[in-house]
């Protein structure tokens, strides 16, 4: 009976000790720092230090959700495994009274601690300098929610998914500060995709988001994200045709980043947004009883097709208006 108090006992020093410890650490580490600094506040109101626990969670969070390597097991089902590896290690020594072992084991789950850092620490250093671009971007052509010293990340962006890197933003929902308008917005997704695009991919708009989409200047809230680079040649298909969300009368030009008519594409299952000139002003109709998304904006806007030799004046069609005569 004697022998069983001790296997409980030993079980709940496994679970609780290591975070006990950190913890009292971080509170002597605190209270040594007051003690020769007296009541100073951090000079680094916008981002203070993280705690030890704070950075010790941010690694486990990782591993156990996001990580990833390209051979062999995830991550986090090596620490899940190895966790319980040492619960069971643990009952078997105290059962066999081998309590100096047991007493080892409790300082087992550091070396899942230090395992997770490991396989993180390169990856979240970069998202961490991605996190700061992006707060300075946001600070720099949109402005902040907060002032500089009630400054929260938090409540300026969120990063809703990462690519497959797991550092390069790919969803962003922002909170927009109330002297940001719509007339700022093209300005803003410009900037944005100069400094997050990959590989020529442009950061736009997301109107399918399904809580925030777009932006919306009644709630604060803008959701953006990155869309894949387009071909530098779309070839011409029959597919753009004959597609039930297009209709006969309207005539596909190119495919956009974003806007237009959205379609799948048959072969590969992608979306596609399919820009043109609509004749007889059907095209939304046709779309939306289709169930496509469509971009009003554009679909029934004509597009011109400015050619010609380098400096021959094309790109004087962006500021010069252009009329058109019968």
């Amino acid at each position: 009976m004697e022998g069983n108090n001790f296997v409980v006992i030993f079980v709940i020093l496994y679970f609780v000790f290591a975070p006990l410890l950190i913890i009292l650490l971080t509170l002597l580490k605190k209270k040594i720092k007051m003690m020769l600094n007296g009541n100073r506040r951090e000079r680094n109101i916008i981002q203070p230090k993280p705690s030890l626990m704070r950075i010790i969670g941010k690694h486990l969070r990782y591993t156990l959700r996001e990580a990833r390597v390209n051979k062999g097991p995830r991550p986090r089902f090596i620490l899940i495994l190895t966790y319980l590896l040492g619960v069971f290690l643990i009952i078997l020594t105290s059962r066999l009274e081998l309590y100096n072992i047991s007493i080892g084991l409790l300082f087992y789950p550091y070396l899942l601690v230090a395992y997770s850092i490991i396989v993180s620490r390169e990856t979240l250093k970069k998202r961490d300098k991605k996190i700061e671009k992006l707060l300075s971007v946001k600070k720099e052509r949109m402005g902040l929610i907060g002032t500089p010293q009630t400054l929260n990340q938090n409540e300026e962006f969120q990063v809703l998914k990462w690519a497959d890197n797991n550092y390069d933003p790919v969803s962003v929902r922002i909170f927009l500060p109330t002297a940001f308008d719509e007339l700022q917005e093209p300005f803003f997704l410009e900037q944005f995709s100069l400094v997050f695009g990959v590989e020529g991919s442009r950061w736009v708009a997301d109107m399918t988001d399904p809580k925030h989409p777009g932006f919306n200047y009644n709630e604060g809230i803008a959701t953006i994200s990155m869309m894949k680079p387009l071909p530098r040649m779309a070839p011409w298909h029959e597919k753009y045709l004959l597609n039930p969300a297009i209709a006969w009368s309207f005539f596909p030009l190119a495919l956009g980043a974003e806007k237009g008519i959205q379609i799948t594409d048959p072969e590969t299952g992608e979306t596609q947004h399919v820009l043109g000139f609509d004749l007889a002003g059907e095209a939304a109709k046709v779309a939306e009883k289709a169930g496509a998304i469509v971009g009003p904006e554009l679909v029934a806007a004509p597009q011109v097709l400015c050619a010609g030799g380098t400096g021959g004046g094309k790109s004087l069609a962006l500021d010069t208006l252009i009329q058109v005569v019968n």
